[in-house]
């Protein structure tokens, strides 16, 4: 008897231990899946913010893009808005020399008296040579547009060439009644020398000038240049009371 109950309580404390083994086991095999659970987790917390991260540069760099097509469609608007003013006054400019060289010349088929004749030939000559510039400027702006090289540069006295520019339209229109001043506030280096194309600068001078005296019978045209060192910046002006 005594055998038999020292037999069942071993195998009751073989029961408790298994029962204890199984126990630990369960708890083992349960922080195993916490943990990888845990790090499926944290594994997806870190692809989400990567993908929220991608996400953010997407939008940004969608943002920046529609931004710059904006602009890009602004400055088509805008340049085919100057393209359009400009073939409007290209035409009408062409137009002016056309229609005094054919009423010269319907003038000169009927005109018996040398002298008139040839103040119609004058005219009509004057009239052709401006023709002639306005095409060939037209053919250099068309140049320029397509071409994809830089104008070289050099190291320009720009008041200089103002004050020449401005005494040479003065000879050039020989009109007493009109009078020519130069306006000139230079930097401190006493001089207005920057690197530029003193070529094409100088045609715009010419071309500010000329259509100034065009327009001014009498009264006063005025040349300004200024050097503006603080704001590095250069500003060349025409104005006139025609």
């Amino acid at each position: 008897r005594n055998l038999a109950e020292m037999q069942t309580l071993l195998n009751v404390d073989r029961l408790e231990l298994e029962k204890a083994r199984l126990a630990m086991r369960n708890k083992r095999h349960l922080l195993i899946a916490s943990g990888i659970v845990l790090l499926l987790l944290a594994g997806w917390g870190v692809y989400l913010g990567i993908m929220v991260r991608r996400l953010k540069r997407a939008k940004r760099l969608s943002h920046a893009a529609h931004e710059e097509a904006q602009r890009q469609s602004c400055r088509a608007q805008e340049s085919e808005k100057m393209k359009t003013a400009f073939i409007n006054s290209m035409c009408h400019e062409i137009r002016t020399p056309l229609n005094a060289i054919n009423g010269f010349s319907e003038l000169m088929l009927t005109e018996e008296d040398p002298a008139t004749r040839h103040l119609y030939q004058e005219e009509i000559r004057k009239s052709t040579a401006s023709l002639t510039s306005l095409l060939e400027n037209m053919l250099e702006l068309s140049k320029l547009i397509s071409t994809e090289e830089l104008l070289p540069l050099a190291e320009t006295d720009v008041c200089l060439i103002c004050a020449e520019r401005l005494e040479l339209q003065k000879a050039l229109n020989a009109n007493p009644s009109v009078e020519y001043s130069f306006e000139s506030i230079e930097g401190g280096g006493g001089s207005c020398v920057v690197p530029t194309n003193a070529v094409y600068l100088t045609r715009v001078i010419d071309n500010l000038l000329q259509n100034a005296a065009k327009f001014t019978a009498a009264g006063r045209i005025t040349l300004a240049c200024h050097d503006d060192r603080t704001n590095r910046m250069l500003r060349i002006s025409v104005s006139d009371t025609g």
